[in-house]
């Protein structure tokens, strides 16, 4: 289920050459805080940003510091693209280089040497690898669960489809990660509507669970229909992947209303016949527990994905 907000502008970054005592001092009073030698935004602001906002604010101080050319890609592109990062840090900013020689790391930026080349597209003020290439990249070098979510989170948006990103990926031929690229591909869904509901498909696919339906619709008493997160219809089991902010994103009178709504919800689709089965983060994100869960619920062991 999205419960995606429109977030605020990115911060103000304070750059100097150097570090300034004053801003060592705000940033040991933790007024300020510090994102790389002389760069500091500030800390009330930077704790408000999501995880794959403040990797954003990273990747474009690190890149508009530089003075030669910096082609952006992999993780760092697809924050810029405004993808979701699951299981993923961002320290430094990925660039891709074509010339025999590149693909030397610095301290703030790693580089990835590639001989297939392609030409960047301005976002945002940098220069990033389209949204194609940058979704392969991510799948051959990420964990399935970072790349599938931003892939689902792109085609859910409509910035790609499955045959490009198929297309794109026969082009790196006998790449590394080639197999786990495809995995990825074969796991991503249009029909994710969070990074939790990517996490969990991708669960299901590690345990190697029959694939569910996934955003069935059923009818609802207004009539404008109910659409579920995961069903197997052979057990007429639902699932819901219910994350932290679901129910806490305008306040506490929100959060009430909207736990009432579910609730409401929830017996309904109950009171069709079907039973339904919750989990949240914690539990999708250690490998096993949400097979336990679902093998409890009679789910079980199918054919491979496909």
């Amino acid at each position: 289920m999205d419960t995606t907000l429109t977030r605020p502008p990115l911060p103000p970054v304070r750059s100097h050459r150097f570090d300034a005592p004053q801003l060592r001092e705000a940033a040991a009073a933790g007024t300020l805080t510090r994102l790389r030698l002389g760069s500091y935004v500030d800390s009330a602001e930077w704790i408000g940003l999501r995880r794959d906002e403040q990797a954003r604010t990273r990747v474009r101080e690190v890149v508009l510091r530089r003075r030669r050319h910096v082609l952006v890609s992999h993780v760092s592109a697809a924050v810029l693209w405004g993808l979701p990062l699951v299981g993923r840090l961002v320290e430094q900013a990925d660039s891709l280089r074509f010339d025999v020689n590149g693909g030397r790391s610095e301290a703030a930026i790693r580089a990835h040497r590639s001989r297939l080349h392609c030409e960047g597209v301005e976002l945002d003020g940098l220069l990033v690898t389209p949204i194609v290439r940058t979704l392969v990249d991510v799948a051959l070098t990420e964990p399935l669960v970072t790349s599938v979510a931003a892939i689902d989170a792109a085609l859910a948006r409509g910035l790609v489809d499955p045959e490009a990103l198929a297309v794109e990926l026969a082009r790196h031929g006998r790449a590394r990660g080639l197999v786990r690229a495809r995995a990825a591909l074969v796991v991503a869904s249009p029909a994710s509507r969070s990074p939790l509901e990517s996490l969990s498909a991708v669960r299901m696919f590690e345990s190697h669970l029959e694939r569910p339906d996934r955003q069935e619709p059923f009818p609802s008493p207004s009539g404008h229909g109910f659409d579920v997160d995961f069903f197997w219809r052979r057990l007429g089991l639902i699932g819901e992947a219910d994350g932290d902010d679901k129910y806490s994103l305008r306040g506490e009178a929100f959060a009430l209303e909207a736990v009432l709504a579910e609730k409401e919800r929830e017996n309904h689709l109950r009171g069709l016949g079907n039973d339904m089965v919750r989990w949240g983060w914690d539990e999708a994100w250690r490998p096993g527990a949400l097979c336990r869960r679902l093998e409890s619920h009679g789910v079980r062991v199918g054919r491979p994905w496909s």
